[in-house]
């Protein structure tokens, strides 16, 4: 990374990635909702890693 990123912009990055789940959905759309958000928060907590690790 070529600049240290915050805390708030990454949480603004993993709402657009992985939104809450809907209040009514089925278990197909509930399991790929929680397979994203898991995927995003890896995500989220290797560039905040990264960042904090270059400051």
């Amino acid at each position: 990374m070529s600049k240290i990123v915050s805390d708030e912009s990454l949480r603004r990055v993993l709402g657009a990635l992985a939104p809450c789940l809907p209040k009514r959905c089925d278990d197909a759309q509930r399991a790929a909702c929680l397979a994203q958000l898991m995927k995003s928060t890896i995500w989220m907590d290797t560039a905040l890693s990264e960042s904090t690790r270059e400051a």
